[in-house]
């Protein structure tokens, strides 16, 4: 399985029981703008790499801004549009899907981009030497790529080149790219939007060798470990950026880092925390504020085949107890959603009623154990004593070093475990609704295993009529909500700040950094 960042810091809770939001905002651009403005960007995190195989979607805001995949997605995500390539079709049965790369195409050199560069880049992130953090997307549609599973990167290299040949992917001209499919999948679409499925240029400098050619509207011109620097691609398809520089530096408390964009050193950034608190508390930066949900949400998960926790009935009990908008108030500064079911908010089955886990206390009695780290404690801290006031439960922190959280993890050594989550890859139930399927364990490790319920998300990724696929996905949801394998916890919110002066930025719940999906489009107005 893909090793995937949890959503979240990721503490472990071992509990042993003991006698006592809508559409995209944009901000359209106005005349009044000029051509060499600069925009500053305070960042949360930066790459450790470059390359669109290597990059997880967490850390994708670089990548896609200077690659750019076939598909885009619409800025309310409801549907893609046209990117790298002008058009593409579908046949009849779902399986075969044709790419039609624009003629304008350019490399940030002026190179034309090309069909074969597709599939280079395609087959690239099914090298198992590769080990892409996103290569599971891609074996588990393409066809012929499912033994992408069981190659070993050393035991198995010499099956590694013919098992890339014969994968579903063919140039058959300079600007068509044929990809055939092992089955229906409707979410396909999706995954020719993901930055990782960008063009690969044979003659680019390896991963981590400095910047190369991109075809996005930036090209990477410097990253160091706390600041990256892009500049335009003039060779860009749909015309050169509006900006003649985009300059990311990394965050650091939050306090400096709303001083920095009082002071206009920074022309956008996001907060959330301590930093929403003082944005709320301060006319003037609420002002500038806009509030987007991010594609992520945390979770506490149990170990369905340990008790107490066998029962669903406790784990629902569990899952009640929890005050989700005192969590989000107290904790997150209101810097998110109370969440109560497995689709976040901004995609088309997000479904806010579901009920079984709203709060409604019980009882247990457990002792907690969490993993040494600020975040973690604050949280656990947060938990025992709700689970004290709503169960009657006393609970007791003990501090565990990090390493010891996977493996305990891994072995199934465990009861509780928060926060736990996902960080989506691309804008369909799918990506989170696959999570909790039997043997799962990319995402969460509740070890949740319900026949009815794979039958339902089975039945429902490779269905092509939209209306009944979110049926299928709407039961799967209220089932795993009974079942509560996880107690949902809440989807974070970027907040935020754009200067007055920042023209045509549209926020997507799949930002990076603020406005990167659209980056091409924002530009600076005099001022």
């Amino acid at each position: 399985m893909r090793s995937r960042r949890l959503a979240g810091a990721g503490l472990l809770a071992l509990l042993c029981l003991v006698a006592c939001q809508g559409k995209a905002p944009v901000i359209p651009i106005l005349p009044m703008s000029v051509p060499d403005g600069v925009l500053r960007v305070g960042v949360a995190s930066l790459p450790a790499s470059t390359d669109p195989a290597l990059t997880p979607a967490y850390d994708s805001g670089i990548a896609r801004t200077a690659f750019e995949a076939l598909l885009k997605p619409k800025p309310d995500l409801s549907d893609v549009q046209p990117a790298a390539a002008a058009s593409y079709e579908v046949s009849a049965g779902g399986l075969t899907y044709t790419f039609h790369l624009r003629p304008a195409g350019r490399w940030s050199d002026g190179a034309a981009v090309k069909a074969q560069e597709f599939v280079g880049a395609w087959k690239r992130i099914l090298d198992p030497r590769v080990n892409s953090p996103v290569a599971e997307l891609f074996a588990q549609r393409l066809k012929n790529a499912a033994a992408y599973e069981t190659l070993d990167p050393k035991k198995d290299a010499e099956r590694i080149p013919a098992f890339l040949d014969g994968l579903g992917l063919k140039a058959a001209d300079d600007r068509t790219f044929v990809v055939q499919l092992a089955g229906p999948a409707p979410d396909f679409k999706w995954i020719a939007s993901v930055p990782a499925g960008a063009p690969a240029r044979g003659d680019a400098p390896p991963a981590g060798s400095g910047p190369g050619p991109g075809n996005g509207p930036f090209r990477l011109d410097s990253l160091t470990k706390d600041r990256a620097v892009l500049l335009p691609n003039d060779h860009y398809w749909a015309g050169r950026p509006h900006l003649a520089r985009v300059e990311l530096s990394l965050q650091g408390e939050a306090a400096a880092d709303l001083a920095r964009f009082k002071q206009q050193q920074e022309e956008l950034t996001s907060t959330s925390g301590a930093g929403a608190v003082a944005v709320s508390a301060d006319g003037g930066l609420s002002r500038n504020l806009t509030r987007m949900p991010r594609l992520e949400e945390l979770w506490a998960q149990f170990n369905v085949h340990k008790p107490p926790f066998d029962n669903p009935k406790v784990r629902l009990a569990f899952a009640q107890a929890i005050d989700r908008d005192a969590l989000v108030r107290d904790l997150e500064g209101g810097a998110a959603l109370p969440a109560l079911g497995p689709v976040p908010k901004g995609l088309r089955d997000y479904r806010p009623e579901l009920a079984a886990q709203r709060f409604d206390a019980a009882g247990a009695r457990n002792t907690l154990v969490v993993r040494d780290l600020p975040a973690d404690r604050a949280l656990a801290t947060f938990l025992v004593g709700q689970l004290k006031d709503h169960l009657g439960v006393q609970l007791v922190l003990d501090p565990q070093p990090s390493p010891n959280v996977t493996k305990l993890l891994a072995s199934g050594s465990f009861q509780v475990q928060a926060p736990g989550g996902w960080l989506g890859d691309f804008p369909d139930e799918r990506d989170w609704l696959d999570l909790f399927q039997t043997l799962n364990f990319s995402g969460q490790w509740s070890r949740y295993s319900s026949a009815g319920y794979d039958r339902l998300v089975q039945q429902a990724d490779t269905q092509p009529e939209l209306t009944r696929r979110l049926q299928l996905y709407a039961q799967a949801q209220q089932l795993l909500a009974q079942d509560a394998p996880v107690a949902f916890l809440y989807q974070p919110e970027a907040w935020n700040l754009r200067q007055p002066y920042v023209l045509g930025v549209t926020y997507t719940p799949l930002d990076d950094w603020p406005g990167d999906v659209y980056a091409g489009d924002i530009s600076i107005a005099a001022h």
